[in-house]
């Protein structure tokens, strides 16, 4: 496991009281992404940004392209920037994030959802307002803000597992 960049250290003890992120971005690995990670991180790093909650198109991608994406989100990753990775899956308007790794194959999304799930991404519902049909079972179940809240968590403790998780730390 790497070690906690010292800026975010700092966040976990208090001492640092807000971070600045974004979420639901694309990059070049999505159809209507335009930007590599490479120039996002550059870019978001410039704007004084601290976390990119990525979201690319599942559906145009194969097991092997999510995993160099999710490797490249660490390769672009430093003590300024974390990049987490995740998919947006349009089929079930549902966001995915901090996918530790790509699974091996798929065979639907359903699939591949429960496989994110299981493996600990957060879930997320995208684009409600656009929503023309009822949200599946499976993702309604998981779609908490960061994850299913633990008992008496606060949204900065949740906050903290996100960045946890995306630094490898279970």
């Amino acid at each position: 496991m790497r070690p906690i960049p010292a800026r975010r250290r700092l966040w976990y003890s208090g001492l640092v009281p807000l971070m600045r992120g974004v979420a639901h971005a694309h990059s070049s690995y999505s159809f209507d992404g335009r930007l590599s990670l490479a120039e996002l991180a550059k870019f978001f790093r410039s704007q004084g940004v601290d976390f990119v909650l990525l979201s690319e198109h599942v559906e145009t991608l194969t097991p092997d392209s999510l995993q160099e994406f999710i490797s490249q989100c660490e390769r672009h990753s430093d003590d300024s920037i974390l990049l987490i990775p995740g998919v947006e899956i349009d089929g079930l308007n549902a966001l995915f994030y901090g996918i530790p790794s790509s699974p091996a194959a798929w065979d639907d999304w359903e699939d591949l959802s429960s496989r994110l799930i299981a493996a600990g991404a957060l879930t997320a519902v995208s684009h409600p307002c656009r929503i023309r049909k009822p949200i599946s079972p499976l993702i309604r179940r998981h779609a908490e803000p960061l994850g299913p809240p633990e008992p008496e968590e606060d949204l900065e403790t949740r906050l903290l597992r996100l960045l946890q998780h995306a630094d490898g730390e279970n």
